[in-house]
């Protein structure tokens, strides 16, 4: 799976981390258009200020269309960080078991030079699949909470957008 794609959506539309990044934009602009607006007129302002929540209207919408399919991408990751963690598990122990033997004399020395290296290697391997699921899960959540935390348009309060405060 691409990390910056939803497995639901089609390759071409935008991606999470795209949309996330285009809302953070318009809304650092939008917060910096008070700033400028002595230095411009009111109307010219006011229809800046219109094109950028519009756009912030429609990218809000499309995050949000990426909700159900993010949530089951989420549950599949954890899915394989469940599995990454359970087969890290087993082959530490194998790795432990064989070790023991070894060490208790059941294992020979030549024998378990032959094992003990792709027993270490099927550890890192385990260990590196464990760490990219968690890392996985973890985005996933991120983004999750975040495009969850994405107000709808009307759910914005008045006294967060200072352009619509009286002054």
């Amino acid at each position: 799976m691409n990390p910056t794609k939803s497995s639901g959506q089609a390759e071409s539309t935008i991606s999470v981390d795209e949309l996330l990044e285009r809302r953070s934009t318009l809304e650092g602009w939008l917060a910096r258009i008070d700033d400028c607006s002595t230095e411009v007129d009111e109307k010219i302002a006011d229809r800046v200020r219109s094109d950028y929540e519009s756009r912030l209207d429609a990218t809000l919408e499309q995050l949000r269309s990426y909700a159900d399919s993010l949530q089951n991408d989420l549950q599949e990751a954890r899915e394989r960080l469940t599995e990454a963690e359970s087969h890290a598990a087993s082959c530490a122990e194998t790795l432990q078991e064989a070790g023991l033997r070894y060490r208790i004399g059941e294992i020979g020395d030549e024998e378990w030079e032959t094992r003990r290296a792709p027993l270490d290697q099927a550890v890192r391997e385990a260990d590196d699949a464990r760490l990219a699921a968690r890392q996985e899960v973890t985005r996933l959540t991120a983004v999750v909470e975040d495009i969850g935390n994405a107000p709808a348009p009307a759910e914005v309060p008045a006294s967060e957008l200072p352009w619509l405060t009286p002054s």
